[in-house]
């Protein structure tokens, strides 16, 4: 009869072992983030991904020693980007139902940060480029958020970036004045 105990440690350690395993497959690692800022700032050092692997973390003054390679998307030190706590919000330009929404969840997850100013939605008109119109702000940091949201996060490079009163109309409203920057996913993302 097999003792009790053994069997606990097995079922443990199996646990254990399929958790590890779950982690590798991640595309990124996890990096300590610092606090949410009300605008976009500067790192330096990461991966495409906002921390791939091989991507490195930028130092305190954005200026750190990335490496990085093609394959994980490292920018080998360049500064990019960080939309920690930028607020976003994600419309969908598109007849592909539910784009907005995993758009949304690419920008939110912990690997960029963004947070969720307004739920995802429809626009009012479809749009074969996409458009990420952004707050205007003195330093140019939502600018510069829309910009890599666009070239980084989505690989739409030629999408529209412009000043958030030139956004179209959504279905469901107006766009909240607490958002930063508004994504309007177009064809060239959806392919």
């Amino acid at each position: 009869m097999a003792n009790p105990s053994r069997f606990l440690i097995i079922v443990a350690l199996v646990v254990g072992g399929i958790l590890v395993l779950a982690n590798a497959f991640e595309t990124g690692t996890v990096a300590a983030t610092p606090e949410p800022s009300p605008s976009p700032a500067k790192t330096g050092g990461q991966g495409r991904d906002g921390g791939g692997q091989d991507g490195g973390q930028g130092g305190q003054d954005g200026q750190g020693q990335g490496q990085g390679n093609a394959q994980d998307g490292g920018t080998g030190g360049q500064d990019v980007t960080d939309i920690n706590g930028l607020r976003i919000a994600v419309f969908n330009a598109t007849d592909r139902d539910g784009l907005a929404g995993q758009v949304d969840v690419i920008l939110t997850r912990p690997r960029y940060g963004a947070q969720q100013a307004m739920e995802p939605g429809n626009s009012a008109e479809s749009l074969d480029t996409t458009g990420i119109y952004f707050e205007e702000d003195p330093d140019g940091a939502n600018e510069a958020a829309a910009t890599f949201i666009a070239e980084e996060v989505l690989d739409v490079p030629d999408a529209v970036i412009e000043p958030i009163d030139r956004a179209p109309g959504i279905q469901e409203g107006r766009i909240s004045s607490d958002v930063q920057v508004a994504v309007f996913v177009g064809a060239d993302y959806a392919g």
